[in-house]
């Protein structure tokens, strides 16, 4: 019997990437072991022609599916749609501003073949160029969580995968979906696990403005979290950080940039901060202002990184 899976993807104003994205996954390679039953756009409040690319496409491919918010109530709005519309027992969710590599879903699903693996995180492998400030904290943000991962502390976005029966819907107040879910898999005894040869390319923010907004939203979230469910994401996990920087990641490209890891350091505490004041403050993250400069044309099959 064959392993079926969804793919979910939440789109707002996602016109650039979405025909893209769409194209890439209906031409994934997979193994007769899996089988794909859909691919499911949720397009919320978009105001662009992310609805009109998705639905021509849909014509020409029969498991592409579009649902449409009218209204944008948050990611988590979205996600919950595609929980509930997923009849697969996997259920794999793709951020619609990135792009997966050759094979990387084929990748991603094999550890499910193990009946005892819960979720599937992926490496995401950004495009921007290392040689400035923003492009280079980027990769060291990624990298790092790459390092951690591969030690244990499996961080999931931007492409990832869950059993179905073991997640549900979340509150609609909630930031950061896929650590929520990644929080109630970690409650039972299935295992996370990381796919480091499964890539999937995206692009951080370009601009300083947009990397600390992005920052201090993502920060906002895992606290949240934590205070109300009680998860600790591995990012808030500052010793692993740590270890991870200085032990693990020192022998590659930082050695050249040690003052940008300088300047990373102290925005990503500055970004802390300003989160903690945001949760102090109670301040609503469910709909966050989108990081226009992360939004871009992606390269397809982009292979430059220094990683």
């Amino acid at each position: 019997m064959n392993l079926s899976f969804t793919i979910g993807i939440c789109a707002y104003n996602e016109e650039k990437n979405i025909g893209r994205l769409l194209n890439n996954l209906i031409h994934q390679k997979l193994n007769k072991k899996f089988r794909l039953d859909k691919i499911e756009v949720i397009a919320s409040g978009c105001t662009d022609r992310t609805e009109e690319i998705t639905r021509n496409l849909a014509k020409k491919h029969k498991k592409i599916k579009l649902s449409v918010e009218e209204e944008r109530r948050g990611k988590a709005s979205a996600v919950n749609i595609l929980i509930r519309n997923c009849n697969s027992s996997i259920l794999i969710l793709e951020s619609a501003d990135t792009l997966p590599a050759k094979g990387a879903i084929n990748k991603m699903l094999i550890p499910f073949l193990d009946s005892n693996v819960g979720a599937v995180g992926v490496r995401p492998v950004p495009i921007d160029d290392w040689n400035h400030f923003t492009g280079f904290t980027v990769h060291m943000i990624w990298n790092l969580l790459h390092r951690m991962s591969e030690a244990g502390d499996v961080k999931l976005g931007e492409l990832c995968a869950y059993r179905r029966k073991l997640i549900k819907e979340m509150p609609l107040e909630s930031a950061t979906d896929e650590a929520y879910l990644q929080g109630l898999v970690e409650k039972t005894s299935f295992k996370i696990v990381y796919e480091p040869k499964a890539l999937v390319y995206n692009k951080g923010p370009s601009t300083l403005h947009d990397l600390i907004k992005q920052r201090r939203r993502i920060y906002y979230g895992h606290m949240q979290l934590r205070k109300n469910f009680g998860y600790i994401t591995p990012t808030m996990k500052v010793d692993k950080i740590f270890y991870s920087l200085i032990f693990k990641a020192t022998h590659e490209i930082y050695l050249k940039k040690i003052i940008f890891i300088t300047l990373a350091v102290f925005l990503e505490a500055y970004c802390r901060f300003l989160a903690k004041i945001d949760f102090l403050r109670k301040k609503p993250y469910a709909k966050w202002e989108i990081v226009r400069t992360s939004k871009t044309k992606m390269v397809e099959d982009y292979d430059k990184t220094k990683f």
